[in-house]
Formats: C-alpha cells, structure tokens, sequence
C-alpha cells in the first residue's frame, strides 16, 4: 500500500472514531439529562441523509449538497421537539409551508456552480448506488400485526396475509419497496400507514373497493392512486397514508 493509500485510509478511520466519540458523549450526556434527549433525532432518516451527504460532499458535491439541504430541512420540527423555546416559531405546517425553501436553494446553487459537470457526476453517482446497493431481496410473506420496513439502499417485495392489516410504517432511502395488501382486510375505523421515502419509490397493491386518504407532505413527489375504483364495500374502513415523500413517488395500484 503507497503513502496516499495509506493517508486516505488513516483520515477515514480518524474520523469515523471521532464521529462515534461524539454520538457517544451526545447519548451519554442524554441519559444524565446533561442536555435534551436527541436520539430521536441523531437515530432518524433526516440524519442519515446529512450523513450521507457530508461524506459524498467532496466527489458529488451536487447529490451530497441535495442530501445535506433535504435532510437539514425535515430535521427542524424533530429539533423543535428537543428545543420547543428556542424553535417555537415551527409548528406542524412548517413543512407544507417552507418546502418552497428546498427550491429556492437548489436553484441558488445551481446557478452559483457549474452545473455540467453535475449532471455526469450525479448520472455516475446514481447509476453506482442503484447497480451496487440496490439489489433486489425475495419476495417475502407477511403475517405479523402491525407491518415494519426499511430499505436504504436495498428493494424488497412483501405480500401481507394478515387476516386484518394493522397499519405500519415504511421507509425507503435510495431503494424500493412493493407491498401486496390484496390478501388483507382493513378494521373497523381509520388504518394509518406511514411513508418515509427519500430518492426512492413505493408501490402498494390494493384493492378497489378499500377507501384510501392520502395525508403524506410531497416534495418534487407525488402519491398516484391508479386502481380502478369500485364503491367500497365498508365505507366506515378507511386507509391514511402519512408521512413525506421528497424526490421520490408513491403508486397505488390493483
């Protein structure tokens, strides 16, 4: 191994140990209640994109930058939680009303920074993640209560044979997920579903006759219901989908 080999190795190894002396002296001074307790904020999606994006920054600075903005925006109203006087200001709309701000950046930098150079790096970057860590897992049945997924980098197939679906939550960051909830039935009332998708895409298989409320805060994204729709057969069961899609998109089909 040559002298830069050997450089660029000790820097990546420097930093990851300081990184996990830091998150170290942050949960420690937590659980002594030294300072707010931020682990539903240092262990979240939000950070894992600033991660993501602060370490890719150098080689695809316009995919590290979109990582470090999408991630910094959606992080403020769980810091709101930690600090609700210094961050009263946010309340639950903040994100339907400021995501205009996402915008607004993204262009600032694209005009300030060549961007052709961009577009090569960002194919490149993507095409990477995609072919490498995007591999695609068997499809999968499912029969506990309440349904749990999370893709980074990775796709999956699942087909719930609950005999009532329980709601759950989703999250997708880079990656893909296929929900099959043909095979279920909804309870009696409202049935949540939350969707936490980044740079990513979901599909859920329904039914026609299931009545479905799309609530999810979209950024360059969009929710598309494509079944044909029937009247449901119980109008009282309802199906919610919360949560955000950014850069990605949801499609319901049957």
């Amino acid at each position: 191994m040559n002298t830069k080999a050997k450089t660029t190795v000790h820097r990546t190894g420097l930093g990851f140990g300081v990184l996990l002396i830091l998150l170290g002296g942050v949960f420690l001074m937590a659980n002594f209640g030294l300072i707010p307790n931020l682990k539903s904020v240092i262990i979240s999606w939000q950070m894992l994109l600033i991660a993501i994006g602060i370490l890719s920054f150098r080689k695809h600075p316009f995919s590290g930058f979109c990582l470090i903005l999408v991630g910094s925006f959606f992080i403020i109203p769980r810091l709101a939680d930690a600090f609700p006087t210094s961050l009263s200001w946010v309340n639950d709309d903040f994100i339907s009303n400021y995501w205009a701000i996402l915008l607004i950046a993204v262009g600032i930098f694209w005009i300030v920074v060549p961007h052709r150079k961009w577009h090569r790096r960002c194919r490149r970057h993507r095409n990477y993640f995609y072919h490498h860590y995007c591999g695609q897992d068997d499809k999968q049945y499912e029969t506990n209560g309440e349904f749990s997924k999370t893709h980074i980098f990775s796709a999956g197939e699942y087909i719930v044979t609950e005999p009532e679906f329980k709601g759950g939550e989703v999250k997708v960051i880079f990656g893909t997920s296929e929900i099959d909830l043909r095979k279920t039935s909804l309870p009696e009332g409202d049935t949540y579903l939350k969707l936490e998708v980044i740079f990513g895409g979901v599909t859920l298989f329904i039914s026609s006759d299931w009545r479905i409320e799309q609530q999810t805060e979209c950024v360059f994204s969009g929710v598309a219901d494509r079944r044909y729709i029937i009247e449901p057969a119980k109008p009282s069961r309802r199906l919610i989908l919360v949560g955000e899609c950014v850069f990605s998109g949801c499609e319901i089909k049957n």
